[in-house]
């Protein structure tokens, strides 16, 4: 049976994937654009996908019909946050390009702190982002689908009509991302087609099918695209579906554009050059067949249709709970039954300690890695499983002379002896990942031992870690009723040496020279019984807690943190040495690729942003440099070097 997905119509588009999946979905109609419903002219409903009306909606909600709920923004994720029902919730923008759109009104911490409060209160919600960057932009941690398109449904670029096509909804409005003004001068005296919903553009033209939006794309010569860096990719959905049909593009230049300058499309920050751009192909038809046949190609390598419906399958097709016998329990109740059983990962009998698997620090370590040395291996069963998926070499070290015997069958080689004396035959910079699960609280000094480690560790690896949280309320509990119980093994094992909370476990690795870039936990069932998270209040045994934020409620029920970290400073030393070497070799243009690249992931980064506009200023883009300036003083208006070269660049645009 097919699963049964309750979405919102916000992205006629988008859900037109989905449908692919083979899901059967019920779509809440929705006000957009001036308009209510589902717009066919934009996509038309697929056999899968029956509208119904926000009453139709809840009778379903109620009555246990759906099996996942996929929201498109916030407001759609609190409308039905009282459902049990396993969520999704697609990030179609940047925060910040919500914020700048409306207004730059909202205090975008103080919004992402009430958002962290709504997911991390929402059980069972999978997080998905349609590019990394907008996964960046929100500062969180989900899955990245990109776009997928299927170029069998496009073919047939003809080029009769020599005309610049561009493809937008409220494309004036949205001039920050959509950059209709950059248009407007790129085309000044040229013909040009403007597609979508558009009511301050006089002659913008709605389709009336998808079959003829599909043909004005084969029609026209050029395809024009100006969405702007930083607050949107380097493409939308309008840009690939005119790159599947052989079109050629012409593009602002973006960071993320899939679009290669001369070889697929002409990309650049030059309104100029690219003015000479499109007159060329407006009147070299095979020029233009010429870049659109790579462009096509492109789009088939790296946004197909057969991956996003994959990966859209997976999430679809987890396992899911019958909501029906979900029965939340009140905040204060928890402590009945098993809720304060302290219990971990490691909740194992004795003989199997040495045996775990560990699956889920197994989903922590990146893909690729090929040198890995697991600190504390047990049997080497979990390295056994890093061979079989590619790794070149697994070495491990364990203390306990039997264990080492078994483990040797397992990994590439063991040291068998304590971590904290023995001296490690490696070079420095031998491992890409080091592996420490379950081993920092059994060491006499954790900061010293990771110390030794670092230097082990290449300067593009990452460590991994799992660590007991000490800060579990069943610990707590059992400390008000006075007592401190050893056990065989959970958070209070008795080979533990050292316990630790969260906030221990950050210093403990920015002190030992690392940065975490994520973490997760292995989090007590009973956190999902809780009817209101929000409420930062609890009660358990003859404690009551208030005036709790919803991480530090959270925190209570967590046993387990795992996390990665790499070394400080990395990628940015990394990305100093790739812009010091471009511009040693005389090429100014890509050191500003790297930096832009960098600045992708870390728009607030004000340092790079300062070596960006000096890059700019070399290459002349002084109003380039300026914009940059101007972003950095927003956040630093004393900074002396920006001050001085903001006076240098006014000078220039001056003269």
């Amino acid at each position: 049976m097919n699963p049964r997905i309750l979405t919102f119509n916000w992205h006629e588009s988008y859900i037109h994937l989905l449908a692919r999946t083979g899901c059967d979905f019920d779509v809440v109609e929705k006000w957009k654009g001036g308009r209510f419903g589902w717009i066919e002219e934009f996509r038309p409903i697929p056999s899968n996908c029956r509208l119904v009306s926000e009453d139709e909606a809840k009778t379903g909600l109620n009555a246990g019909a759906y099996d996942r709920i996929i929201a498109h923004n916030i407001n759609d994720l609190i409308s039905v946050n009282e459902w049990p029902i396993p969520k999704i919730l697609i990030f179609h923008n940047k925060l910040s390009t919500e914020i700048a759109l409306g207004g730059n009104t909202v205090n975008r911490e103080a919004y992402l702190e009430n958002a962290r409060q709504l997911i991390d209160s929402t059980k069972d919600l999978t997080l998905v982002f349609i590019s990394k960057a907008k996964m960046e932009d929100w500062g969180m941690k989900g899955e990245v689908i990109l776009p997928g398109i299927d170029t069998a449904e496009y073919g047939g670029w003809r080029g009769d009509i020599h005309k610049v096509l561009r493809v937008g909804n409220f494309l004036m409005e949205r001039d920050i991302i959509l950059g209709y003004s950059i248009q407007d001068r790129l085309l000044k005296g040229l013909s040009s087609t403007v597609l979508g919903l558009n009511p301050n553009i006089a002659d913008s033209y709605v389709p009336e099918s998808w079959e003829e939006f599909k043909d004005f794309m084969r029609s026209h010569s050029v395809y024009l695209n100006t969405t702007r860096y930083p607050y949107e990719d380097g493409y939308n959905l309008a840009m690939l579906e005119a790159m599947a049909t052989g079109m050629p593009i012409i593009s602002i230049e973006n960071p993320s554009s899939p679009i290669e300058d001369g070889i697929n499309g002409y990309l650049s920050p030059d309104e100029d050059y690219l003015r000479g751009r499109i007159e060329e192909l407006l009147g070299n038809g095979s020029l233009a067949e010429s870049l659109g046949r790579r462009a096509r190609e492109t789009i088939m390598d790296k946004f197909p249709i057969e991956s996003f419906v994959e990966e859209w399958k997976r999430i679809l097709g987890k396992p899911v709970y019958n909501s029906t016998n979900y029965k939340p329990n009140s905040t204060k109740d928890i402590v009945e039954g098993e809720g304060l059983k302290i219990f971990s990962m490691t909740d194992v009998s004795k003989n199997d300690y040495f045996r775990q698997e560990r699956r889920d620090v197994e989903t922590l370590i990146p893909s690729g890695v090929k040198r890995i040395l697991d600190v504390g291996c047990g049997e080497g069963l979990l390295g056994r499983r890093l061979l079989e998926k590619g790794a070149n070499e697994v070495f491990g070290i364990e203390f306990s002379p039997d264990v080492c015997r078994r483990a040797e069958k397992n990994l590439t080689g063991v040291i068998c002896g304590d971590i904290e004396e023995i001296d490690l035959p490696f070079d420095e910079g031998y491992f890409d990942c080091l592996i420490l699960a379950d081993i920092l609280e059994h060491l006499r000094t954790p900061l010293s031992t990771l110390k030794k480690l670092r230097k082990y560790l290449s300067d593009s690896g990452v460590v991994v870690a799992s660590i007991p949280n000490v800060r579990y309320h069943g610990i707590i509990n059992m400390l008000v009723e006075g007592h401190w119980k050893y056990e065989d093994h959970g958070i209070l094992d008795k080979t533990h040496l050292r316990f630790f909370t969260r906030k221990e476990i950050e210093s403990l690795f920015a002190e030992a020279g690392f940065e975490i870039t994520g973490i997760t936990a292995n989090i007590d069932p009973a956190y999902n019984s809780l009817s209101d998270p929000l409420s930062g209040e609890i009660s358990f045994g003859r404690v009551s807690l208030s005036g709790l934020s919803p991480e530090e409620l959270r925190d209570l029920f967590v046993f387990q943190y795992l996390l990665k970290a790499e070394k400080t400073g990395v990628e940015v030393l990394r990305l100093n040495d790739a812009v010091k070497t471009a511009i040693g070799a005389g090429n100014p243009a890509g050191a500003k690729k790297e930096l832009e690249e960098y600045l992708v992931l870390h728009p607030a980064d004000t340092d790079v942003l300062f070596r960006y506009a000096e890059v700019c200023c070399k290459l002349g883009l002084v109003d380039k440099a300026g914009e940059t300036l101007e972003k950095i003083l927003i956040f630093e208006p004393d900074r002396e070097d920006a001050l001085e070269l903001k006076r240098i660049v006014e000078k220039a645009c001056k003269e």
